[in-house]
């Protein structure tokens, strides 16, 4: 049998660790959004990475000249602004891969 303090203590422990728990999944609802956005770069990374890898086999074979192009679903902020971002997106990819070879 425990004692009144132990059985505070535990008690105090539990409610503070489930505290926690609301305040770390309230967050994660929060930041659903931005979550979603991360996880779907890592995916769309993770596919077009063979890709990637691909064409850079053949630029280095000499048999493709390093020409790619990118269509957006949705331009945002803008025109050149999503072209930028794509653009960056695009070179991260060829670092990535580049490293991996």
């Amino acid at each position: 049998m425990i004692t009144d303090r132990e059985f505070t203590r535990r008690l105090v422990r539990t409610l503070v660790a489930l505290a926690l728990a609301a305040v770390i999944l309230w967050a994660l609802y929060l930041a659903r959004q931005a979550l979603l956005v991360v996880y779907l770069s890592i995916l769309l990374a993770m596919a077009f990475a063979p890709i990637v890898r691909t064409l850079l086999q053949l630029q280095a074979q000499g048999h493709y000249r390093g020409l790619v192009a990118v269509e957006p679903f949705d331009y945002v902020p803008d025109g050149p602004g999503c072209a930028a971002r794509a653009i960056g997106y695009l070179k991260g990819l060829v670092e990535a891969v580049g490293a991996t070879r």
